[in-house]
């Protein structure tokens, strides 16, 4: 597991400004629809019907992010993730 400095060290500053910002207007929160045993085709397909599925309960569209970190680091399974999530703020 990453100390909270390493995982701060590894955050994109514009994105973390974005985050704090929506934060800051009456708080938020992220989900993704994206999994690492899905393809990229499918992890698309799944992000638009998470995103259809958020306005569909009469929110507002989400905040588009890209998250991007290693899924089970130390193991044989260790790879690279990046995925789009949805941030509501």
């Amino acid at each position: 597991m990453k100390t909270f400095k390493e995982f701060c060290s590894q955050l994109d500053e514009s994105s973390l400004s974005r985050i704090k910002s929506k934060s800051d207007k009456g708080g938020m929160a992220v989900i993704s629809g994206s999994r690492g045993d899905k393809s990229a085709k499918e992890n698309k397909a799944r992000a638009k019907q998470l995103d259809k599925d958020i306005k569909g309960k009469g929110l507002p569209g989400a905040t588009k992010v890209t998250g991007r970190w290693d899924e089970n680091p130390g193991t044989k399974d260790e790879k690279k993730v990046k995925e789009r999530e949805q941030g509501k703020g």
